[in-house]
């Protein structure tokens, strides 16, 4: 028996009616799925963006409501003036009377500094302040957001007529 010689076969042009991928088809559908990707990715950091300033306005919403209700809670300490122009860059001394009792001047005191103690522990260069303004109480909270590229300045007001 004899055997045939085997010859190292060539590349030969597809027939007519062949068909097939190109190496250009590959990577041109590489490209678009790369980019894909990338708008998939950016979409994502997008939504985990204003997700968080989201959540600052919700705790910025709480620290608001929560001083308004220990004002209510405390309307010898309102009537007193302990809560007119108070700004949590200035906070007074904690009295530390709570578990001695505290007078409502004391319990005024004692609420803006856990009240601004809770701004800043919530929020980035988080600010309280109440304003009193013809009877009416300007309670507003503010803090600092990435917003489009830069730092932005945000706010929760709410108004008070104890």
């Amino acid at each position: 028996m004899m055997r045939r010689a085997v010859r190292p076969t060539r590349f030969r042009r597809p027939a007519a009616g062949q068909s097939g991928v190109t190496f250009i088809e590959v990577l041109v559908a590489v490209v678009i799925l790369s980019l894909g990707f990338l708008a998939t990715s950016r979409m994502q950091i997008l939504g985990m963006r204003y997700n968080q300033g989201a959540f600052f306005q919700s705790q910025a919403s709480i620290l608001a409501a929560d001083i308004a209700d220990r004002m209510r809670a405390n309307l010898d300490a309102v009537d007193d003036g302990k809560f007119d122009n108070v700004s949590t860059d200035s906070l007074p001394t904690d009295p530390g009377c709570i578990t001695d009792g505290c007078s409502s001047s004391e319990l005024a005191d004692n609420d803006i500094v856990q009240w601004g103690q809770s701004i800043s522990n919530s929020l980035p260069d988080g600010l309280g302040e109440i304003q009193l303004d013809s009877g009416v109480y300007e309670i507003s909270v503010s803090w600092s957001e990435k917003i489009s590229d830069t730092q932005e300045t945000q706010s929760v007001k709410i108004w008070l007529t104890p």
